[in-house]
């Protein structure tokens, strides 16, 4: 291996050497990575969701109150 270490942050905080995992714990660390990363794409997905609701929300506003200025000038 590398002369870089690289380290591994648990959830208690504690440094572990990526070098010395177990292959179960490796296995386990990738398996959370990876629900990490769906659950970011799924949660980016829903905040583009979101913007663009209000970007059409805000187009039928501009469309409403366009109309109400045209009509109240009949």
């Amino acid at each position: 291996m590398s002369d870089n270490k690289l380290y591994w942050i648990d959830r208690n905080g504690q440094q572990v050497d990526i070098d010395t995992m177990s292959i179960e714990y490796l296995r386990n660390t990738l398996k959370m990575i990876v629900r990490n990363i769906e659950r970011n794409n799924q949660n980016r997905n829903k905040e583009l969701g979101n913007i663009e609701e209000n970007f059409q929300e805000e187009k039928i506003r501009e469309i409403e109150e366009d109309n109400f200025y045209f009509n109240d000038g009949l």
